[in-house]
């Protein structure tokens, strides 16, 4: 039954803010397209950057997806969605990781056959480059994550140029462990503090498509390049370094 005594556009409003629309339209034309370029833009284009925030605020999103969902459904239609979203089938959908779980179980054995294959494929790349290591790259910096600058795709990793101050200093860095992916990849797992894990989350808001330097003992020893906001509060160092090159860089970390 659609709710008694509630409009179509209170309906409406349930529906959207139950399916998170405008959180993730805020996340995608904000944190993941507008401010990257207001760390940019300037003159006009900053103005403008500045005016577009301002429609794009919580009641201005909700008005066009209302408007949207108005010119697409029925009332009927809407009041059948509304009758969905109440239902305890949709909070266990949504809310509850139980269906995931047991769909996950269901795709255990491929699953387990494509990382088997994928391991034997990357065993046999790794003996093929079992000559190559990671050259850290010197640099006059103190240990951190650092923010590049005027970053050029094409440029020679010894030209490029680092912020003076690291955004992430090794007070945000909590811990440092060697792991193994699921290809028989060697990596470094940096844990951050809470406070890092911010500084991380909006240093990767700004600087999606470009590469962040991890300073060690003078040395940049990864460039990983931003490929979305990160919330989890890890930095990873995943490059191809030897077992010294990755125990040196742990041992550093937990002396902090």
């Amino acid at each position: 039954m659609a709710g008694y005594g509630q409009g179509t556009e209170d309906k409406l409003y349930i529906i959207i803010d139950s399916l998170k629309i405008v959180k993730m339209l805020k996340l995608n034309f904000i944190e993941y397209r507008l401010k990257p370029l207001q760390h940019e833009a300037a003159g006009a284009d900053s103005i403008k950057l500045i005016e577009m925030e301002k429609h794009l605020s919580d009641k201005e999103i909700r008005k066009k997806i209302t408007e949207c969902f108005n010119e697409v459904f029925t009332e009927e239609e809407i009041n059948e969605l509304y009758d969905f979203i109440s239902s305890s089938a949709f909070h266990k959908l949504v809310n509850s990781s139980l269906a995931i779980t047991r769909i996950s179980k269901k795709f255990e054995a491929i699953n387990a056959e494509l990382d088997r294959i994928a391991i034997n494929i990357n065993k046999k790349k790794n003996q093929e480059q079992s000559g190559y290591e990671f050259k850290p790259v010197p640099v006059d910096r103190e240990d951190g994550v650092y923010a590049t600058v005027d970053y050029n795709s094409g440029a020679d990793v010894n030209d490029i140029i680092l912020e003076e101050t690291p955004a992430i200093t090794t007070k945000d860095m909590l811990e440092a462990e060697k792991n193994t992916d699921a290809y028989g990849n060697t990596y470094i797992d940096i844990t951050l503090t809470e406070n890092g894990a911010e500084k991380l989350y909006l240093l990767t808001v700004y600087n999606i498509s470009k590469p962040l330097a991890i300073v060690i003992n003078k040395h940049i020893v990864s460039l990983p390049v931003v490929q979305s906001a990160i919330s989890a509060g890890k930095v990873r160092i995943d490059e191809h370094l030897s077992d010294q090159q990755i125990e040196n860089i742990i041992s550093r970390i937990r002396n902090y």
